[in-house]
């Protein structure tokens, strides 16, 4: 029986998948073909330490889609592999990657709106889900409207089976603070990018 859990992050809101007593209540690929994306860049022209000094929690979005680049760097910089052994952005006890992340895109250039799966390995989304979901999020997270007027949001769930294989059950009380293996990478990547 697979449990799926969340962690807060500062710029995510996380899709709150914790009560899913199995795998069949978690978002399922469809058959649908994959969806390249571009590739990320490596170098965004600030230093980590200013992109961390000028780091904000913002909750008020400008009036305009993102793009499917920016779409791109954000799930690499939350997933990413940057090493051929499969080593990502975000660190993983054990290298196992229980972090799942999940793409509600409302108003994204070049990409329909619905809810995706980001897969690292390719840099590629799966839809999942069409259509325009900011809205229902927005109900789900306690009418939280920065989710409804977001032109898309990410979702960071985890899969308990990738960890208690190798950890056991004691792992499932671990991930459930605030900041374990939650993708640091990730939310300061939008302040860098303005």
């Amino acid at each position: 029986m697979k449990r799926y859990f969340a962690m807060p992050g500062l710029v995510t809101i996380l899709l709150l998948v914790a009560g899913c007593e199995s795998a069949r209540h978690a978002p399922q690929e469809t058959d649908s073909v994959p969806i390249a994306l571009p590739p990320p860049i490596h170098d965004g022209g600030i230093s980590i330490e200013q992109a961390l000094l000028e780091r904000r929690s913002v909750r008020e979005y400008a009036p305009a889609p993102l793009t499917l680049t920016e779409i791109s760097q954000l799930l690499w910089s939350a997933q990413g592999i940057t090493h051929p052994g499969g080593l990502r952005t975000a660190p993983s006890a054990g290298a196992l990657y229980p972090l799942e992340v999940l793409l509600v895109a409302g108003e994204v250039t070049d990409l329909e709106a619905g809810i995706y799966r980001y897969k690292p390995q390719g840099h590629e989304l799966l839809p999942i889900l069409e259509g325009d979901r900011c809205r229902e999020l927005s109900r789900a997270a306690l009418n939280q409207s920065s989710l409804q007027d977001a032109p898309a949001v990410i979702a960071i769930a985890g899969v308990y089976e990738r960890t208690t294989v190798k950890y056991g059950e004691r792992i499932k009380n671990l991930a459930r603070y605030p900041g374990n293996e939650r993708p640091m990478s990730f939310t300061i990547t939008p302040r860098k990018k303005n």
